[in-house]
Formats: C-alpha cells, structure tokens, sequence
C-alpha cells in the first residue's frame, strides 16, 4: 500500500470567527447532522431530468455516507472471498477468526463492526475522537500485514536486506509540506500532525552499497525488519495466517469516491449508481417484461429466468448495454448460461452459450445524449475486448489486464445460433473515478460575513504501481495469462496471480489460480519477459507525478444565499400555454413552490373545477443565490482561502467533485472548515471608482468610494480598506469618512499626499510633500486626532487605515473615500475591494460593485461600478512609458550615475508573454541581452527587477567604449507583438 498525505492545518479560530467544521472532528458531519447552535441543516436538492430532482449529498450514490454519519475516524477492512457456495461460510469464520486476533491488540478502538453482503466481507473500527485517523490506519495496517497469506505479504515499497547479504543498506527519511513537493525518490510516505507547524509529510528512501564493489544504489520505501517484521516473528508460532487468495484492503475512513474491493461484483451495484441494462435491438417483448428479464441478469438470484434468443426470436445481433452508472476499475468479465454457475439441475441450458459474441468496452468519457435523453457513448468509440467465432466455453470468463476505467459493457451476439444468458458479471477494484458530494444548504440563522475557507485532504493509493489507468499498455507489449492448479505450480515467471472459483461438469466448483505475464519486444528484435501485468514505463502514478500532472483532482466551490433553496420549481397553465410560468406556491403566494408541491402537479382539464397546473422547468435561483465559485485553490495549504461567494448572506453551500485517473488512488478529505463571523461588517458594501475611461499609460488621479449599509443592529464596522490595482499605485492623497446626509458631510479625513518610490535598498517607501521618506507601514494623526495611515503597497495593490467606521445610531450608511494616483494597462480592470476590522483578526468583506455616490461629472448612476476600461490600449503598442535614467550615465566607479536604470509598462498582457530587454549598438549589432524572462501587464522597474540596471558592461563584461547606444524592450503578445527604443549616452 502507499501512502501520501495532503495536510494542511485549518485556520485557527480568531476572535469572534465562528467556524463550521464538516467531517471528522467536526461539529456537522458529512450527512449534515449539526452539533452547532443556531445552524440548520437542508439537505440539497439536485436536479437529475427536465422536470424532477432528487435529495441528498451524493447525486448517484457514489459516495458512501453511511461510515460517516459522526466524526469519530475509522478504518475499514473489506475482502471478497472467492469460494463455491458451500464452503463459503466455513472460509468466513476463518476469515472472522483470523482478522478479530490480529486486530484485538490495536489500541484506541472504541467499536468494532463486523458485516457480510453476499461474499464482501467488512470490519469497521472505529477509534477514540482524540485518535489521529492515518496513525489509526497504520496500526491497522500492520495489524493485518501479519496475517496476510504468505503468497503476497509485503509491500512493494519494503526493501529487505536479508535477501542481499552483498547489500549494506541505511534508511534515510525526509520531511516534506505536502506531497505535491515529493520527489521520484522517495517513497512510503506517511503523514502526522506536527505541533504548530500542522501536518507534515515523512517519505523515506533506502541507500544500499555494494560491499565489495562499492557502488551505490537508491529507491524509494523503507528497510524491512520494522515493526512488521518485528510483531510477525513475536507472534508467529501463534497467529493464524489467512486463506490463499484473501487479501483484504484497508482504507481510511474519509469522504472519497466509492471504494470497490478486488473481486467485488460491480454489476450488482449499477442501479444503485443510476446505471441501467438495456437491450435496444429487441423489439418483440414486452418493455416491462424485457426489463425484468434483464434485470435478472445483474441481480444475484435464482435459476428461474435467463436472458434468452432462442428458436423464433433470432439471436444475430441483439446486444446488451450495461451501464454501470460511473467509471469503475473493472478486473473482469462473465457471462454463463444457466445450470453452469449456479448448479440448476431442472434448468439444464448448459449448452445453450454464446458461441459467437462480441464484447466491447468504454470508459464513459465523451458521450452523447441518446433519444431518451440520456447520457450514452458512440459505437465507434467502444473498444473491443475480445471477439470470438469459435467459442466452446460455456463460461465466457473474460480478464480485463490491466484493470481499466469501464463504465458501458457492451455484448453483442454475432451469429443466428441460439443462446441464453443467466448471469453477466463484471468484476471490478478501485475507487469510482468521478463522484460529487453536494453540501447540505447551511442556515445561519442570520447574514454572515465569510473568512477562509480550508480542508484537510489525503492521497491514498491502494495499488501496487502496476496498475494502468484507462490507457491501453504500449504496443510492444502482450500481456498473456495462464491457469493453474495450485499455487505450488506456479512458475517464477508468472505473477499478480489471482483465486477464480470454476464449476467444472462432473466435478463442482474447484478454486485455480489465473497468472499473468508481460512480454516486451525491443527494436533489435529481443524481448523481455515479467511477471505480472506491467506497464512498459514507469507506473501510471510516478508517470503521472514526474510529468507534473495530478493523478487525483479535487475541485471545490461553494455559493451563498438568501433563501433556504438554490433552485426555482416552475409552474405551467396547460390551458394558456402563452402565460409566464409562475414559481409561487398555490398554498401560500408569499412563498416560493416547493418541491413536493411541485412533483404533485398534475393537469386534469376534465376535474371539476379543471385542473390546469403542471409541472414546468427547474431553474437555479439566480435572484437569491450566487452562481457556484471558481474552484479553491490553496485552501489545503496553511491558512485556507478567503471564501469566493458574495456576503453576507444566511445561507451556504458548498460542493465536491472527485475525478481519479487511477483505477486504486484517490483524494479523501478529512474535514473542510468554513469561517464566517456574525453580525458581519456590515449589511452591505456598495463600491465605485471614477474616472471609469481612462487613457493609457497615463497617471489618473482615482476616487474609490465604499458606501456601507449599517442598518443590522450589531454589525462590527471596519477600518481598514484594501484595493486590488493592476500595478503599483503611484501615490495616495486622501482619505475621507462621511455620513449618509444628502450633502454628505465630512465626518473625518486626512490629507497625505503621498508619493510611492523605492527606496535605494529594494523596499517601497512614502514620500510625503516635503520630501521625507516613510516605510510602510505609515500611520499618521488628523488635526482631529485620529489615525490615519498606509498599511501596504505592493504590484497588486495597496491597504489603508482610518478611523472605525461603525453604524450610526438607529442605522443608516457611511461613506469612505480614497483618492489615490495609478496607471491602467488593460483595456478593462477591476479594482476589487474588501473591508477588515483590526480589532477582529480575520473579519473580511468584500465589496459590492454598484453606485455608492456622485464622484464627479459624468459618473452616471447606471454605470456605476469598480471597473476602469481604457479603450486605447487596443491600438497602441504593448510597451509604454519607457524611462532612463540617469541619461547620460558614467559608469567609471565613482559611485556618481555609476549605472543606468531602465522602467517601462507592459499593457494589454493577460497570459505571460516574452520579454526581451537588449542594448545596441548604432548598427544594430547585439552589446548585451538585460534580460529575457515572462511578464504580465504591468510596471517594471529597476528597483524590483535587478535586470533592468546596466553597469555599462558588453556581454563579455567589458565596460563599452563611450557613445551612443540603443535600449531596446519588445514584447511578443498573443495578438500582436509591442516594441519600445531610447537612446542612452555612455561618457566617462
């Protein structure tokens, strides 16, 4: 098993901040029971067709909820044991038997659950609250590793040195933030809480030296003869090991995918997924009677019925589809007909198997809507599994190397010979590879203000490393397999063996082994052969990681509300069909239609009085809630992310989606913590800026006006306001506060008039009018008394201090105006803003775009706003605003204008483009390339880009003769390239 964990300590607590902590150690859990005062919690409705939608937290069933109904950790064992019918219970209670010893000296364990489905055998523990969940899962891993059947204990990141004896190996271990930061070489990571600093990473890696050669070798993993090891030869003469062929997973317990255990029968599980069988080319049954016979098929059960085309029926070309609702590792493949499997003596349709078939695969990706409606691939992107014109096995066992990604399993008759089918088997491993968990919608009871959203998410890979994704293996390549009696048969060069029970006729049901064995031919005609299913590169997971791609993804996002419910349930007249649809209910006008009345409407013209509702569209309440967020980037890293979605708002929403590309890995999350703090700042925060046209290049003086809306008795007011700009702000000259009158009286203000430079040692500074310089930050005294001053100032903009700005008596607004100096690069900019409370570490709100007040002539109130367009920047060139200084310049070592300094803009620039800033001589001929890197839209000077000072040196470090030269900036945007040339004079 490997191991890696993703971990980021939450956002502490800050003063006033209250936090909604879902999942583990948590005060709601994931199936949205809240232990939080003042929180209810909705379950979510998702719509699934035109006109229904379903309730719950997982839209298809493809998250299990059911472990994680509290917050307490647990660890799950499962294993499907693969045995005929009447030794199943007896190798169960071995199984029991063996798995209760080996666990019953774990610590922490509070509860132990033992459960059986069929032939999926599961024990459930669940540990004390203060348990750590990977500590947890590693005291049952080694648990379990010492019972595991002699044939595939171990672990492939273990290396022993008692095989070697001409090895002298050391351990070496490393300490990472996160596993996105491991490197190839290093392995069996494991993940702990560390104190202050959070959850760290531990991966380790083994150096082995040849004694007598010398030479040197590393992997990744750890040495053998740890505490496995050490437990297995403590205990050895008296444990018990597991049958051959049992070999049970062992997860966390967290919110992930659906895991399936090797072997499980996935088939069985496809209408819980929402999947479905089908069989389109048959039209002479009845539907009803059809579906039942199809549903036999995938359900365990009797003899009775079978899936049959037989006599006048015909039987060239009907299919069968099977959609398993989801993409799921599948290992394997059967179909039989009766009285094979399962013994049925009065059924005896042996004979009566696929002679002729085709059986095709497809993953689920790319599909198109089908006449129903639904989701469905294209036949030419089927990939075809096998195809037979000669079979003479009535129990078509089909082996799928390497388990692939299937969703749609297609059979297919290709021939008139008669045939029936009792049972069509897929037998799958692994985490679903794409599911959803949607929140609960959270009531606060009131408007909440958000903070930061973070969670704690792991990366467990459950394989070996010789697992595929959906990608076929390398041309070169063939994968054969071989059956086998008895593990004792068994040649070195086959592996990843498997147990697959067999009714043999005249015999019953015997267990054999299926082996496999990978040949690999090279250019010069050689070949290599492995043991096992192995892909020709490196494992899919390290191919995955080294190419930078993430084998896991995890998107969240979240939106705010208003009102209890996301979605709108539409109303239509069947007898004005012209009418607007209506959304509010017949039972109370004042309230929205609800779901329940909605799926309740039914026409009935012929009622009397006539019944003319039915049901219309469902639509998402754009009114009252916010679309869903951009995904969150760094809200598993320390201190989360600020929360997208608008406020204050009541209500919240948040939602998960998992997508996996390997068959036996995925991301889990532990918890996801969601700040926010009530009474917010204020009810609202209507923002403008003016002037909203500006031209290019040029230094506008901007007024940014903030104008809150303090009507909720208790809001906490602010006193620090931060402004996004697209570059370095060129100065700020004033800061007011002013009431809601019409006049808007000045309640308080300070005049700075404040210049921004750098200074010599690299650091941004004040410059106030009498020529002082200031770092930042700078605090200033009013003639009133209060303080003023300039917190930050950065290349993305820049955060001021003033007095509290806080609700009048009875309620009403306040209004904050900043004047400050900057340049526009984009043709259109957005000065985002976001209010804070010093007093009240982690208290943000962000502003509304809308008309906070009259800033001047042509500020018209429907096109208020916080963005600046400036439209000339579409016809000018990329570069601007090119400045040197000193020009001439000396570059003799007197320490006087000793080096030129070179500033210029870059506009028009969303993606990163290429720079390149080179000095010429008078012929054009290259002196010395500055420097050539990507920029974005935006101010760039010496002071912050040591580059962009030249000493007067050429290429080869000489200093240049004196004269003229040329400075030239080019950029290459996207659309159209930008270029900018200036003189400079060298004298000495």
């Amino acid at each position: 098993m490997v191991l890696a964990g993703l971990l980021v300590a939450l956002t502490s607590p800050a003063l006033a901040i209250d936090t909604l902590r879902v999942g583990l150690f948590g005060n709601v859990s994931w199936s949205g029971e809240s232990a939080v005062s003042g929180v209810v919690t909705t379950q979510p409705e998702y719509k699934v067709e035109r006109h229904f939608t379903e309730v719950g937290s997982t839209p298809g069933n493809l998250i299990d909820l059911t472990p994680l109904q509290d917050g307490r950790p647990k660890v799950l064992i499962k294993t499907v044991v693969v045995a005929a019918e009447r030794d199943l219970a007896n190798i169960v209670g071995q199984l029991s038997a063996t798995i209760m010893a080996a666990i019953d000296t774990i610590s922490d364990v509070d509860d132990i659950s033992v459960s059986q489905t069929a032939n999926l055998f599961s024990v459930l523990l669940t540990f004390s609250a203060e348990t750590d969940l990977f500590a947890a899962l590693e005291r049952v891993n080694i648990a379990v590793d010492l019972v595991r059947p002699e044939s595939i204990a171990g672990a492939d990141d273990i290396v022993d040195t008692n095989t070697d004896p001409e090895l002298e190996c050391t351990e070496e271990s490393r300490e990472f933030a996160s596993t996105s930061t491991v490197t190839e070489e290093w392995g069996a990571c494991e993940s702990a809480l560390g104190g202050t600093g959070g959850f760290r990473t531990t991966c380790f890696r083994v150096e082995c030296r040849d004694r007598e050669g010398g030479q040197i070798t590393m992997r990744p993993g750890r040495l053998a003869g740890k505490a496995a090891a050490l437990a297995r030869a403590q205990q050895e003469s008296t444990i018990e090991l597991l049958p051959e062929g049992i070999n049970p997973a062992v997860l966390p317990v967290a919110l992930s995918p659906s895991h399936v255990a090797a072997g499980e029968n996935v088939a069985q599980r496809a209408l819980s997924w929402g999947g479905r069988i089908t069989a389109p080319a048959i039209t002479n049954i009845a539907r009803s009677e059809l579906q039942t016979v199809l549903l036999e098929l995938i359900e365990a059960g009797g003899p009775e019925d079978a899936f049959q085309r037989k006599g006048a029926s015909g039987a060239l070309g009907t299919f069968i589809v099977l959609d398993l609702g989801a993409p799921v590792g599948v290992n394997r493949i059967r179909f039989y007909p009766r009285n094979t499997v399962q013994p049925a003596p009065n059924y005896a349709f042996q004979s009566d198997f696929l002679r002729q078939f085709e059986l095709m695969l497809h993953d689920g990706s790319d599909l198109v809507l089908d006449g129903t409606g639904r989701l469905v691939p294209q036949l030419d992107d089927y990939s075809v599994l096998r195809r037979s014109i000669d079979n003479q096995e009535s129990v078509v066992d089909v082996p799928v190397s390497p388990p692939q990604l299937v969703r749609f399993i297609r059979l297919k008759a290709i021939s008139s010979f008669p045939y029936e089918i009792d049972e069509l088997d897929a037998f799958g491993q692994g985490f679903i590879s794409r599911a959803r968990y949607l929140s609960p919608v959270y009531d606060l009871g009131a408007p909440a203000t958000w903070g930061a959203i973070s969670w704690i998410e792991r990366f467990v890979n459950l394989g070996s490393g010789d697992e595929q994704t959906a990608a076929e293996i390398d041309a070169n390549c063939d994968v054969s397999m071989q059956e086998f009696a008895t593990a004792k048969e068994i040649p070195e060069i086959w592996g990843q063996c498997e147990t697959v029970a067999q009714n043999r006729p005249g015999v019953g049901y015997i267990t054999v082994w299926n082996c496999y064995q990978t040949v690999c031919r090279d250019d010069a005609g050689g070949q290599t052969v492995t043991p096992g299913r192995k892909p020709v590169a490196l494992p899919a997971a390290r191919t995955a990681q080294s190419s930078g791609a993430d084998p896991s993804r995890l998107i969240i996002r979240t939106r705010t509300g208003n009102d209890p419910t996301p979605l709108l349930y539409w109303a239509r007249n069947v007898e004005r069909t012209t009418e607007p649809e209506r959304s509010l209910s017949f039972s109370d006008p004042l309230e929205q239609l609800g779901r329940d009345e909605y799926l309740g409407l039914t026409p009935n013209l012929d009622a009397s009085p006539p019944q003319v509702w039915d049901r219309g569209e469902i639509t998402e309440d754009r009114t009252n809630w916010s679309p869903w967020s951009a995904p969150y980037r760094t809200g598993n890293l320390p201190g989360g992310e600020q929360v997208l979605s608008p406020g204050p708002r009541r209500y919240i929403q948040f939602s998960m989606e998992f997508e996996n590309d390997l068959i036996d890995a995925t991301k889990m999350v532990e918890q996801l913590a969601i700040e926010y703090l009530q009474p917010p700042i204020a009810d609202d925060l209507i923002a403008e800026i003016f002037p909203r046209e500006v031209d290019s290049f040029e230094t506008v003086p901007f007024t940014y006006a903030v104008r809150a809306l303090m009507g909720i008795p208790g809001v906490r007011g602010f006193d620090r306001l931060q402004v996004s700009t697209p570059t370095r702000i060129l100065g700020i000259d004033q800061i007011q506060i002013l009431d809601d009158s019409p006049e808007e009286r000045v309640l308080d203000s300070h005049d700075i008039s404040a210049d921004i430079s750098v200074s010599p040692t690299g650091t941004i500074q004040l410059v106030l009018a009498d020529g002082s310089e200031h770092p930042l930050p700078y605090l200033t005294v009013s003639t009133s008394g209060d303080t003023f001053g300039i917190e930050s100032v950065d290349d993305g903009g820049f955060a001021v201090r003033f007095p509290s700005v806080t609700r009048p008596t009875g309620g009403g607004d306040r209004l904050v105006k900043i004047g400050f100096r900057s340049r526009v690069l984009l043709y259109s900019t957005v000065f985002r803003g976001e209010a804070r409370f010093s007093g009240e570490a982690g208290t943000v709100q962000r502003v509304t775009p809308g008309n906070a007040s009259f800033l001047g002539e042509g500020d018209l109130p429907t096109a208020s706003g916080i963005t600046v367009l400036s439209p000339a920047i579409t016809r000018g060139s990329l570069v601007g605003a090119l400045q040197l200084a000193p020009n001439p310049f000396s570059p003799n070592g007197d320490g006087i204008n000793d080096a030129l300094g070179i500033s210029y803009d870059i506009t028009s620039v969303t993606r990163a483009a290429d720079v390149t800033v080179r000095v010429l001589d008078l012929s054009g001929r290259l002196v010395r390339e500055l420097f050539r890197g990507e920029n974005l839209s935006g101010h760039y000077d010496s002071g912050l880009q040591a580059e962009l000072l030249w000493d007067g040196r050429n290429a080869g470090g000489d200093l240049v003769p004196p004269g003229i030269y040329l400075l030239h900036v080019s950029v290459e945007g996207d659309a159209r390239d930008g270029t900018q040339m200036r003189t400079v004079a060298v004298v000495y």
